[in-house]
């Protein structure tokens, strides 16, 4: 009878052990990498060789707070179509690069700009458009500021119709994003949701225009 109960006892054990070893436990989340996420003050729309844009970059932690390094970071440009150049802060303007058309009049093409910290890149591709482009054309248009925070309110988008150079119509176009993370948009209102970018697509009777826009941190993201 002893024997037996010894017997039960050990099998116990060895089924408790057993039991024990291949249950799950819940894994500690993984944290989200660190990342470089260059940006504009403003969208690119239909940027030309006599404009020019502001870029910041931040680095964002796991916790998802931001960090300005725009003036530690370093410049690549993919060719000679694009100039950066500093601009010193002033006032409450904390600095930042100006990026604007190198070889002057009617040069047009695509060149892309990289920004490089700690390793970490982040890049836009900017098309530089001639100063009088060819139709038909769907130009973009807006109801006010393009400077974009998550939770600010929406931006109204329109669109023109151009048939030939010299001919253009207001039209209903239709409207879409290309990272609805980052923006969203109901009819013909831009809603920004989180820092990043995106492209806006505006299509009509066959033609498309694509904008690339930009939602900035807002102050309280943004590491003192």
């Amino acid at each position: 009878m002893q024997h037996r109960l010894w017997r039960s006892a050990i099998l116990l054990l060895v089924w408790v052990t057993a039991t024990s070893c291949s249950a799950s436990y819940p894994t500690a989340p993984t944290a989200a990498p660190v990342r470089l996420l260059l940006l504009s003050t403003s969208s690119l729309n239909d940027f030309s060789f006599n404009r020019s844009f502001t870029v910041k970059v931040y680095l964002i932690d796991s916790d998802g707070v931001y960090t300005d390094v725009t003036n530690a970071a370093e410049w690549q440009v993919s060719n000679s179509l694009l100039r950066v150049t500093r601009i010193q802060p002033s006032g409450s303007f904390t600095g930042g690069f100006s990026v604007s058309a190198a070889n002057g009049f009617n040069e047009s093409g695509v060149s892309t700009v990289t920004a490089v910290y700690q390793g970490r890149t982040d890049s836009i591709t900017v098309t530089v458009y001639p100063s009088s482009r060819s139709a038909p054309r769907l130009e973009v248009l807006f109801s006010g500021s393009q400077q974009l925070t998550p939770g600010a309110q929406t931006l109204g988008v329109s669109a023109r119709y151009w048939s030939t150079p010299g001919s253009r119509t207001d039209v209903p176009a239709s409207y879409s994003t290309s990272d609805p993370g980052v923006a969203t948009i109901d009819g013909a209102r831009i809603t920004p949701r989180s820092p990043g970018k995106f492209t806006l697509i505006a299509s009509y009777e066959g033609v498309s225009e694509h904008v690339l826009m930009f939602v900035n941190p807002s102050e309280k993201l943004i590491k003192p």
